[in-house]
């Protein structure tokens, strides 16, 4: 609305210029391929169009349409600017002369308003195609070519979106009859039904390999697809259905299909594993409806747009996911070189992966399904406690089963003491029990009169940290000496249960 283009640096986020000459409010943007020119549509019937280079957006040349612009789009060899008006004409220019080339008034094409969206089919994919803009508005997605026209009925009710395959040869569409389909580009003939939403489509995305395809809704999912290589008689049913909050509004795949994110109503960015359908992260990057979301190449790298007039790059931190138990995992661990994780659950082994979660060895001699993991402070000693209150250590170079300690209660938490010699259990009875790491042997019991559920040591390893009652509730945490039975001493602070404690390193 103020009447400028503004750029940002993708690494950092800062502003990083504005293009300014035009004389009323823009409302659609693009960047031409080699960076060397941006447009903008004008509200004003104008076209903008700003030379790039390192300095800057140079002055703007103003092409005069002569109605409100909603799209513009460059073709893939930046020769040609296609812009969608508000009179339902689509217009095509040459981006480096700005002379006019053609123009389509869409209703000849089938088109009953005017396109809200355009994209450009690759150059000469397939050959017969040429130059070719895609529009889509109203129920109706059209090809338009300088060597072909060619439209079909798209959908009962507005098309929402679309997407190429990167081939060129499919193209993907999505409306608000909740239907996601699927076309082929040689002769526009359908190639499948994709059927699963409850509600209208809002953004639909091909992965790079053209295998998938995934689909937000207004229903508050996020669907995903097999998209087939030859044409289905049937609508194909959803592989997943991916659960929000609120509404979504838009969707992408990482460059590798392994990563999808999904944004809508609430603002809030969910990250996909696809191939588990897990949730690897939700984040709220600020306020406000996201309107638009990009995961670059890297699944790392993720772009989104808002209503509250931002864009923000952000760096996905969950990197891996997998399946570790059949039913649940109760405790997961690194060993102390970070090479590996160690994890119990319902099986009745302890079990190594490494960092591509890749299973290795099992620990082996439980008699029940185990709660809690740890391992000693130089690697060499796993142990680990089962629901029944049994406590089992192993020799980490051999996986030999060393010793099997009755504590007499189930063990809420362990923790080896920092020279490795002691290892602590705190017991649902509300004892901390102390064992010799070399034999198992018992040390000491301390009692405290809480439930038990963190243990810190201190680093010359001769006290305690534990969560403790704090007046009537379990809100503070407590100090023990393993010279003394008696707690030292407890603090109050906090107005909920303590969950987790830890010293400083000095």
């Amino acid at each position: 609305d103020d009447k400028r283009l503004l750029l940002f640096d993708v690494a950092d986020g800062k502003a990083a210029g504005a293009a300014t000459g035009a004389a009323a409010a823009l409302t659609s943007v693009a960047a031409r391929a080699d960076g060397a020119q941006l447009a903008a549509g004008g509200v004003d019937g104008n076209l903008h169009l700003w030379p790039m280079d390192a300095k800057g957006p140079g002055p703007a040349v103003a092409v005069k349409v002569g109605s409100p612009i909603n799209a513009v789009a460059y073709s893939r060899d930046g020769t040609r600017i296609a812009v969608s008006c508000a009179d339902k004409v689509l217009r095509v220019y040459d981006s480096a002369t700005q002379q006019p080339l053609e123009q389509l008034v869409l209703a000849d094409a089938g088109l009953t308003e005017s396109a809200a969206d355009l994209a450009f089919l690759a150059p000469a994919e397939p050959p017969a195609m040429g130059q070719s803009v895609l529009v889509a508005g109203g129920n109706v997605a059209a090809i338009h070519s300088l060597a072909l026209l060619r439209s079909w009925s798209a959908h009962e009710g507005g098309a929402s979106s679309v997407s190429f395959t990167a081939d060129g040869t499919k193209l993907v569409s999505g409306g608000a009859d909740k239907m996601v389909r699927a076309w082929n580009m040689a002769d526009a003939a359908p190639l499948a039904v994709l059927s699963g939403a409850a509600d209208a489509i809002t953004d639909v995305a091909v992965s790079k390999d053209a295998t998938l395809v995934a689909a937000s809704s207004a229903d508050k999912s996020a669907h995903v697809w097999k998209l087939p290589a030859a044409a289905a008689a049937q609508p194909i049913p959803a592989e997943a259905a991916l659960v929000h909050d609120t509404p979504l509004r838009s969707i992408d795949f990482g460059g590798d299909a392994s990563r999808l994110v999904a944004a809508g109503d609430d603002g809030v960015v969910q990250v996909w594993d696809v191939a588990t359908r897990t949730r690897l992260q939700r984040y709220l990057p600020r306020g406000g409806a996201i309107t638009q979301v990009a995961l670059a190449d890297d699944n790392i790298t993720l772009l989104s747009t808002s209503v509250d007039q931002t864009a923000a790059v952000d760096t996905v931190a969950a990197s891996l996911v997998f399946a570790a138990d059949p039913q649940a995992v109760t405790d997961a661990v690194f060993t102390p070189d970070g090479a590996a994780i160690v994890s119990v659950g319902s099986e009745l082994a302890v079990k190594q992966w490494d960092l591509t979660g890749k299973l290795g060895r099992q620990l082996a001699g439980a008699k029940a399904a185990f709660g809690r993991i740890a391992v000693r402070g130089d690697g060499a000693q796993i142990a680990a406690a089962d629901v029944d209150g049994r406590l089992y250590l192993w020799n980490a170079a051999d996986a030999a089963l060393t010793a099997t300690i009755e504590t007499g209660a189930a063990v809420t938490e362990l923790g080896y003491s920092p020279k490795n010699e002691q290892i602590v259990a705190a017991g649902a009875d509300q004892q901390l029990r102390v064992f010799a790491t070399a034999d198992g042997a018992m040390l000491q019991t301390l009692a405290s009169a809480t439930p038990l559920t963190t243990v810190a040591f201190t680093a010359d390893g001769r006290q305690m940290l534990t969560n403790a009652s704090a007046g009537e509730a379990q809100h503070g945490f407590a100090e023990w000496s393993f010279a003394s039975p008696a707690e030292l001493g407890a603090w109050a602070g906090h107005t909920g249960a303590v969950y987790a404690l830890a010293f400083s390193p000095d």
